[in-house]
């Protein structure tokens, strides 16, 4: 591993790079863990059993056939060290004296100094710090430096003074580390002033560190070290990430900072936007205004996408905390910038990239609607790429108008298939429109068939009042509402049938793909199918038609109510203070801040929709287990796989 900003890269050692350092022809070999162990011996602990599978993941069947604790008493741990050396006997550190066993801090070997590290806070013998100072400030190794330090920090014995020799240490790992644990220590000024300097330090760990920290900080000057780094290096992701972590209490100022300089243009658009959203979350009730004041002079039209995209960031804080444009004059400075976007949205000789930033600002302006709408409509049936109709689809979400549902419908025979299933997406979400959605279901205009599987499913758990009426709709359509057993007894003959891969991988590709990953296919949505290649068709037939019969944790789906009347479902991808991430079929992303939330229910049900099986026959399900079990190997994994000995 070296050192890559404010993180690492790996690469394969020299003499691994076409083998690991250890494999066995055995295939029942598990290595779990590798460590140095206390001697400094390599330590690799083996499972060593035939089956790893939870039972859960195996048929009945299967099972019968299967010794399920076959090595369970197999278990060992292999020692490797070099032939012309013996390791040392491990020591019993409770039988060491305590200032030996502080003096053993000082040690090589990691392993050793974390048993010391625990045995010292075990004791929790005060006495011992002023040793473990000692080496805190003259150890010849970093490390050992560092671990004194969190020793102190672990005996409640660190102090002001150990603590500025470590801000201070020519080792830049040491000066973060001394950073995190001075973070309950910043009363004392020597340190608040070190802190300070140390947003100039030349390492990039040490300022990454510092950013992560200065939100522990309610000082206002946390708030200039902030911009300092963001000055230095905001080009770097990760500590954007971390000054935006430590925003909380600062994002304000930072922002009034940054706006009288020439910084802020400098840093990348959905940067500021998270910062502003930051701002205008805070319980400052006038938050919104300084906001707008310090950033008024940079949001005027450009060629650019980088003010509209800040404006719409500006725009979505606003909805959040209840604010309208026609009741805030002071929005009205934004009067420009909304009259250009709706030229650039109309615009078709404009730069996709500014449209779609400029779309994001329609949808907003009440006294508008129509005119946003129409040049929406236009946009639809247009010939636009996939990024700008996903824009014109947001803008359009962002009206509670209930009469947009019917309006879109008017023209459904105009769209392409892919847009009629994104509209439908849409239109599902609110249920201002599911009744036109469901209007044009009964008419004969929407084909049963054109909704999704998911689709189906939100549709008619949505609103009891509408469960009926669907099921109705559902049935004349040709649709099923039989049991999950009895539609895998329908396709039992499946599996006496012979697959097609070929016709298989189709199937997989129109049915699957939108949130599985098979090969070099697909979206990385839920489980990659590789891991299914050796189950039995049993198996695959019982994933396919019954996915809620075993759903696992981290695949559980969620349906979200928003503030807004938005219904939003799918998995739970990313979670920090301020937001969460969905992860819906497709891999699409929805980011919703937790001052948004309604509501949060986890679903007893897999983001897998039952019913996949309509519109199938038990020859197609051969055809995709067939693709799943014998699906062709990617180009070179043969070739690749012939290196390795273990399967």
């Amino acid at each position: 591993m070296s050192e890559e900003g404010a993180t690492f890269k790996a690469l394969r050692a020299a003499d691994e790079a076409q083998s690991e350092f250890l494999a066995l022809s055995d295939n029942w070999f598990r290595p779990v863990q590798v460590r140095t162990g206390p001697d400094g011996a390599l330590w690799i602990v083996d499972m060593y059993r035939f089956v790893v599978e939870h039972p859960r993941w195996i048929t009945p069947e299967r099972m019968k056939e299967l010794d399920l604790r076959a090595g369970a008493d197999f278990g060992r741990i292999y020692r490797v060290y070099p032939r012309a050396k013996t390791p040392p006997a491990i020591r019993d550190l409770t039988m060491l004296s305590l200032q030996d066993l502080a003096q053993s801090l000082d040690h090589l070997n990691g392993t050793e100094r974390d048993r010391v590290h625990q045995e010292l806070l075990r004791r929790n013998d005060p006495s011992v710090a002023s040793v473990v100072r000692t080496i805190a400030r003259t150890s010849a190794r970093p490390a050992s430096r560092v671990q004194a330090l969190a020793v102190l920090d672990g005996l409640r014995s660190v102090d002001a003074e150990v603590l500025l020799a470590a801000l201070r240490d020519a080792n830049p790992e040491v000066r973060a580390h001394a950073i995190r644990i001075s973070e309950n220590f910043l009363t004392n000024s020597a340190i608040a002033d070190a802190w300070l300097k140390l947003a100039g330090d030349p390492s990039l760990r040490v300022r990454y560190q510092l950013a992560l920290s200065l939100g522990q900080w309610s000082d206002a000057r946390a708030a200039a070290a902030l911009g300092a780094l963001l000055s230095r290096e905001g080009s770097d992701p990760w500590l954007r990430a971390a000054v935006l972590s430590s925003a909380g209490p600062h994002a304000l100022a930072i922002i009034r900072n940054l706006a009288a300089t020439s910084i802020l243009k400098r840093l990348p658009a959905e940067f500021i936007g998270d910062l502003v959203a930051t701002a205008l979350a805070s319980d400052e009730k006038l938050a919104w205004q300084e906001v707008l004041t310090s950033l008024a002079p940079m949001l005027v039209p450009a060629a650019e996408a980088w003010p509209f995209i800040v404006t719409s960031r500006l725009l979505d804080g606003l909805e959040r905390k209840g604010i309208k444009l026609a009741s805030a004059p002071e929005a009205t400075r934004l009067s420009p910038m909304l009259d250009r976007a709706r030229d650039l949205a109309a615009d078709s000789s404009a730069k996709d990239i500014t449209r779609e930033a400029a779309l994001n600002l329609l949808g907003r302006d009440a006294g508008r609607e129509k005119e946003e709408r129409a040049i929406l409509k236009n946009l639809l049936v247009g010939s636009v790429s996939s990024s700008l109709t996903k824009a014109v689809l947001d803008a359009l979400e962002r009206s509670r108008d209930p009469g947009l549902g019917d309006d879109l419908l008017a023209d459904w025979t105009r769209y392409p298939p892919s847009l009629r299933s994104a509209l439908i997406e849409r239109l599902s979400r609110r249920k201002e429109w599911t009744a036109s959605l469901e209007n044009g279901i009964e008419s004969g205009r929407i084909v049963w068939s054109e909704l999704s599987a998911e689709q189906r499913q939100r549709l008619m758990r949505s609103d009891p009042r509408f469960q009926d009426r669907l099921q109705a709709i559902g049935a004349l359509a040709g649709s099923s509402n039989q049991s999950r057993a009895e539609a895998i007894q329908q396709f039992e003959a499946s599996l006496n049938l012979s697959g097609d891969p070929a016709r298989g991988r189709k199937l997989f590709q129109a049915l699957c793909a939108n949130c599985h990953r098979f090969h070099d296919e697909g979206s990385s949505v839920g489980p990659n199918l590789l891991g299914l290649t050796d189950k039995s068709g049993r198996f695959l037939l019982t994933a396919i038609l019954d996915p809620n019969a075993a759903v696992e944790g981290r695949y559980t789906s969620y349906a979200v109510e928003l503030r807004d009347g938005r219904s939003l479902s799918g998995l739970i991808a990313e979670e920090t203070p301020l937001s969460l991430v969905l992860l819906n079929a497709g891999g699409a992303r929805d980011t919703v801040m937790r001052s948004e939330l309604q509501e949060i229910r986890a679903s007893k049900l897999s983001l897998m929709p039952e019913g996949l099986e309509a519109n199938l026959k038990p020859q197609d399900l051969a055809d995709l287990i067939a693709y799943i079990q014998k699906g062709p190997p990617e180009a070179g994994e043969e070739a690749a796989a012939a290196k390795w000995s273990i399967s």
